[in-house]
């Protein structure tokens, strides 16, 4: 009897110790990045629009067997202003796009992935 309690813990303490080795290595890796400004050197004074839009890939690896078992790419599009002031003065507050990612804690838990894009307004500067 006394047996079979040792293996039944040894098992399990094994079953947690090879879970929690499989967990992944996530990564997020900026693969492009355009953005369109609405703003000439013609039209003064007058706002116009900045798109941003960028694209990552997201990838997580298995870190024993530095296998992919995850792979495929997001994309997140945010808007700013920009203002022309004379032929040769042009202010641009572009979007901010970021791509993050937090590692799963434990093997319950999860990798996660974060397209975050922040929009910018000019404020003052009005003639």
């Amino acid at each position: 009897m006394r047996t079979s309690t040792i293996l039944v813990c040894l098992f399990l303490a094994c079953a947690s110790f090879v879970c929690g080795q499989q967990c992944g290595q996530p990564s997020m890796t900026l693969t492009g990045q355009s953005s369109t400004v609405s703003c000439t050197y013609i039209q003064f004074y007058t706002r116009g629009t900045i798109t941003t839009t960028s694209t990552f890939a997201d990838k997580c690896t298995n870190s024993q067997t530095g296998s992919t078992y995850y792979d495929t790419s997001s994309t997140n599009t945010g808007s700013g202003q920009c203002e022309t002031f004379s032929q040769t003065q042009m202010l641009t507050c572009p979007a901010i796009v970021t791509g993050d990612f937090t590692t799963a804690t434990s093997p319950s838990d999860y990798n996660r992935f974060y397209n975050r894009a922040y929009g910018q307004t000019i404020v003052g500067f009005r003639r």
